[in-house]
């Protein structure tokens, strides 16, 4: 009886590992196989056999090999699920526990074992469902998604004017964008547009993204804006309500919506720099390749929306360049969020093996006719090797570009207060003035 107690407790544990350490799901399962035969045996050799429960440790088994095998996502829950019915019965039910003759700190003891139980078999059944849907964690963290929001003009405190909750089209949520202008004189006004991040699960174009550091985000527009630049803030709808690739369409739709009413609010639409963060990078990054790359443009059905000539440059900050990265930037539960956001957003079982994940790829789809482009990013917790890659990309194709790795920073530490944002910021506008003086 020990001994299936024991067998179980760690084949629970290592249920609940596998879940949470996506990257060692065939290790894990191969440990799984081998308790679940554990218990099978002890079963069979018990006097009790019920061969309804070795039935479905039976099933347990097979489902986990041809999940290792063939990583299809209903085997992986069909495993999962016989192993919590099958560990929670011989926790439970199979021991017949009572308080009758117990001690006191016995009792407690089963009080505590009881309460533990029902938390593991709250998680297990948790991380379950948002292995089969991420909207299970989306809806609990999301911000959501809105089709009604108030216009407003308000006066900054530099001078500066800004235009919030713009509407820019009807055909999705969150299609609202701001605009500040400025009140800067100069020959040029150049557009800046700007996409959030959030792994495209959260954020919003007033807040920016809270997976990183927003505090700057003011300071970051308004070096902007006094360096001439009106700025445009752009929302988009959140996964996984709405997927890849509608930030796209969006974004294309808020460009039109721009150069429609560039009079009504002073914008020169011939001058723009794109500007996005982690997501908002990756969305702003396929943008720019879909309206410099016909293949790309025909292969998504997209039209151009801007001419090469118009896009003067592209910042990027830590952003999201390839999606399947978004799982491999540690530690474990950075991963294992980041991977339920990504397929969230992809609608896919597995980012690893997705035509989508590999169509939405900034770096493989830049060409010779593709923007100047400022890539940043810290060393820590983030995507540097993305922000490398591309670097070497568009150097090899012979489009400048600027690198820009900051030992020690973290994941969107561009918008920030630290002296490290504000050296970046510096070097920023230091590149836009020269690709765009």
């Amino acid at each position: 009886m020990k001994m299936k107690i024991l067998i179980s407790v760690v084949l629970w544990s290592v249920s609940i590992i596998s879940f949470l350490f996506i990257h060692t799901r065939t290790e894990t399962g191969l440990i799984m196989l081998v308790l679940i035969a554990g218990l099978a045996w002890i079963q069979l050799k018990g006097n009790n056999k019920k061969t309804w429960l070795v039935g479905l440790l039976v099933i347990a088994g097979i489902s986990e090999l041809g999940w290792i095998l063939f990583h299809v996502q209903a085997l992986y829950v069909m495993a999962q699920m016989a192993v919590l019915i099958v560990v929670v019965y011989f926790l439970t039910i199979d021991r017949k526990v009572t308080f009758k003759g117990k001690s006191l700190v016995k009792q407690i003891g089963i009080v505590v074992a009881v309460i533990m139980g029902a938390i593991g078999v709250g998680l297990s059944s948790y991380l379950t469902l948002v292995f089969v849907e991420p909207l299970a964690l989306t809806t609990l963290t999301s911000e959501g998604n809105v089709t009604e929001a108030k216009t407003g003009l308000s006066a900054l405190e530099n001078g500066m004017s800004l235009t919030t909750n713009v509407q820019y089209g009807t055909t999705y949520p969150n299609s609202f964008l701001d605009i500040y202008e400025t009140t800067v004189e100069a020959e040029n006004t150049p557009t800046f547009i700007y996409v959030h991040g959030g792994g495209f699960i959260f954020g919003d174009k007033l807040l920016g993204d809270p997976f990183g550091n927003t505090s700057g985000l003011d300071d970051y527009y308004n070096s902007l804006l006094e360096q001439g630049y009106n700025v445009v803030s752009v929302n988009y709808a959140l996964a996984s309500e709405y997927k890849y690739p509608t930030p796209i369409y969006q974004l294309s739709e808020a460009v039109s919506y721009l150069k429609e009413h560039a009079a009504e609010y002073d914008l020169d639409m011939s001058q723009v720099v794109f500007g996005g963060g982690s997501a908002g990078g990756q969305i702003v990054g396929q943008f720019a390749a879909l309206q410099t790359n016909e293949a790309y443009r025909n292969e998504m059905k997209i039209k151009q929306s801007l001419k090469p000539a118009e896009i003067k440059a592209v910042v990027f900050n830590s952003a999201v360049l390839d999606i399947s990265g978004m799982n491999k930037i540690g530690p474990f539960y950075v991963d294992w969020f980041m991977d339920a956001a990504a397929r969230a957003y992809m609608g896919s079982e597995n980012i690893d093996n997705d035509v989508n994940v590999v169509q939405s790829n900034v770096i493989e789809h830049v060409t010779k006719t593709f923007p100047p482009s400022y890539i940043d990013d810290g060393s820590e917790g983030s995507l540097a090797d993305q922000a490398t890659e591309l670097n070497e990309r568009l150097t090899e194709l012979g489009v400048y570009n600027e690198l820009y790795i900051v030992e020690g920073a973290s994941h969107s530490y561009e918008i920030g207060v630290t002296q490290d944002a504000k050296d970046n910021l510096k070097r920023q506008i230091e590149f836009l003035n020269k690709v765009n003086p």
